[in-house]
């Protein structure tokens, strides 16, 4: 197929009923072609973890869009021997095994946490004053899915990094004694949710909700109109 038709970017997705090593040799082959991985989807549970780290090694050159949504072996933690390379990674299901520094280089994180989270006062404290003393890229990082303990745990997490003020029922403000802003927007649908925007890009949403709202009001009066 690859001989078939050329191509420089390809996007991949591995589904169960394909064996991790499958998963890897293809996208080793890939990589000996020179290609280029702009997105990748991997939804392939495993109970072992002899391939794992292997494709997720190779996860740490794709460009774009790292989709991550199953569920490894409790006992299984990962170090990329690399930054990560995408701008966007989504990691859902289970995700203990992942460290949540590793997610600096991307510009865009989401991470369920579910039930199955492990994680602690001193790993969120740690994370969010490394994330927040740096330059890091990362400029909006989500939480999913998470229970009411946790949730407690982390937004105590964001109140020790500086001063808060309340902007309204979903939103804060945490500014640091650097002066850096940081927006929460914390909310509950079924499960808590927790998104973290750096300045820049709390004030680009802000932009682009507000070009959303132009162009409706446009379409709207334009229906008006139409029917006068």
């Amino acid at each position: 197929m690859l001989d078939t038709f050329k191509c420089s970017v390809v996007t991949l997705s591995f589904y169960n009923g394909m064996m991790t090593e499958e998963a890897w040799e293809f996208m080793k082959m890939i990589k000996q072609r020179r290609l280029s991985i702009c997105s990748l989807g991997y939804h392939i549970d495993s109970e072992s973890t002899e391939f794992i780290p292997r494709v997720l090694d190779e996860c740490t050159e794709v460009t774009d869009t790292i989709y991550i949504k199953t569920i490894f072996p409790e006992d299984f933690f990962y170090t990329p021997p690399r930054p990560f390379k995408a701008k966007e990674l989504r990691l859902w299901r289970t995700t203990n095994w992942f460290k949540l520094e590793n997610s600096l280089s991307c510009h865009e994180v989401s991470i369920e946490l579910g039930r199955s989270s492990n994680r602690t006062a001193q790993d969120y404290n740690s994370f969010l004053t490394i994330w927040m003393d740096s330059d890091a890229p990362l400029q909006k990082l989500t939480y999913h899915s998470i229970q009411e303990p946790e949730y407690r745990t982390i937004m105590n997490a964001l109140g020790n990094q500086g001063t808060k003020r309340v902007i309204d029922v979903y939103w804060t403000e945490v500014t640091r004694r650097d002066k850096s802003e940081f927006f929460i927007n914390a909310c509950f649908c079924n499960a808590y949710s927790i998104c973290i925007y750096k300045k820049q890009a709390y004030l680009e949403m802000l932009r682009k909700d507000e070009e959303r709202a132009l162009a409706k009001n446009l379409a709207n009066n334009l229906r008006v109109r139409e029917l006068q």
